[in-house]
């Protein structure tokens, strides 16, 4: 593995573990609350299935990318 390829391997698994870290609190949660500069967003219960099908179509191309290298 190139040092490329290395650095490339850690941001993605830096990019994994937040998602994780996200599908945990919603898990725990059961909603999703967003901290922006201008101020906080929480997203409608009927809007979590489409949220956490997000996060793991984000989660399997991550997974896929780190596979490559």
């Amino acid at each position: 593995m190139t040092i490329e390829q290395a650095q490339d391997a850690a941001e993605l698994l830096k990019h994994r573990n937040k998602i994780k870290a996200i599908q945990s609190r919603m898990k725990a949660d059961k909603t999703l609350v967003v901290c922006m500069s201008n101020g906080t967003t929480s997203f409608p219960e009927e809007a979590m299935p489409y949220i956490e099908e997000a996060l793991e179509k984000a989660m399997s191309e991550i997974e896929a990318k780190i596979s490559k290298l």
